[in-house]
């Protein structure tokens, strides 16, 4: 590996720009060198990151059940012994050489096994929210396996960030209605997001528009995992928000008003089993715009959600709501 810069180093500050933000800005730029960044106790000390057309390829950022050899041994690639063994022999060498070296591993089983490294250990800056990466130019070593950046972003944002932190490091935009960019379709297979997330994935892939509250509402979904998914598209700006859809008028939920909601569920069961326009079931016009519809459909969805339901409600009315959950999903 290259260490010499060809230029002086950029600077970041964490607080200011999040690591996943950096992430997707230096695949944008398709960054070639080195970020160098500050690891605090207690495996304190500098580390370094090398980038190739702005993917990773390797850190010597330190983490727990991460060095080649524990990972050849947790692969069953090889045996303890062995790897110990060839420890032994490397002598401040690189041990990945050593393993080609001595014909336990071929090399690309080796450049396999760094990359693998590169993303587990990565997956720990997600947790750092402040300090300062310097970003020097340099070349990098084309035999290097780039890591999916993509996939790297979703899977740290999955494992390090909670509905708080993506609310700060979204400021403003976290109130706003979100629908999918032009790139969406292009590059969300890219991620590969859990089998799970198809309702929100869908819901904003076929053109919808909703809050956070309102995707964290959608079948098979919950409020954590909605954020999640926000923080992981917004970050590679593969959503854009626009101006809180306006207020809708309120609606009698079944705690305030049994009576009430018990004639609401009634009369859209009617209309659900007699296949009535969607209009006359959202109670707009035919020639409602989009967010109007989106407004209407989300109110509706809100308001007859089985998990809004007080814990001691009947079971009858609980497999009522539940049904027309289901045929509004």
């Amino acid at each position: 590996m290259n260490d010499d810069v060809s230029q002086p180093a950029q600077l970041v500050e964490l607080s200011t720009v999040p690591f996943p933000g950096l992430l997707f800005t230096l695949l944008s730029k398709r960054f070639t060198g080195v970020a160098t960044l500050y690891q605090t106790e207690p495996c304190e000390g500098e580390r370094m990151v090398w980038f190739r057309g702005g993917m990773p390829v390797l850190t010597d950022w330190e983490q727990e059940e991460s060095r080649l050899g524990e990972l050849v041994v947790a692969q069953g690639l090889l045996a303890g012994a062995v790897v110990d063994t060839a420890l032994a022999a490397a002598e401040g060498r690189l041990f990945g050489e050593v393993l080609v070296e001595q014909g336990l591993l071929d090399r690309n089983a080796v450049l396999t096994l760094l990359r693998t490294q590169c993303t587990r250990r990565l997956i720990d800056l997600f947790g750092v929210t402040d300090g300062t990466v310097a970003l020097a130019a340099c070349e990098v070593d084309r035999e290097l396996l780039q890591v999916n950046v993509l996939d790297l972003i979703h899977r740290g944002i999955s494992a390090r960030y909670d509905i708080g932190r993506v609310r700060a490091e979204l400021g403003e935009a976290w109130g706003a209605s979100m629908r999918a960019t032009p790139a969406y379709e292009k590059y969300v297979e890219h991620f590969n997001f859990r089998s799970d997330d198809g309702s929100l994935l869908g819901f904003l892939g076929s053109g919808g528009s909703a809050d956070i509250a309102a995707l964290g509402r959608l079948p098979d979904m919950n409020p954590q995992r909605a954020a999640q998914l926000v923080g992981v598209l917004w970050f590679c700006r593969m959503l854009e928000g626009s101006a809180p859809l306006a207020a809708p008028a309120p609606v009698v939920d079944y705690a305030a008003d049994p009576e009430s909601f018990e004639q609401a569920l009634a009369a859209l069961e009617q209309q659900l089993a007699a296949s009535v326009e969607p209009a006359v079931v959202l109670e707009l016009d035919n020639d409602a715009d989009t967010k109007s519809i989106e407004a209407a459909f989300v109110r509706l969805a809100t308001r007859f959600d089985p998990r809004a339901l007080p814990p001691d409600v009947d079971d009858e009315l609980h497999t009522r709501v539940t049904a027309v959950a289901a045929a509004l999903a």
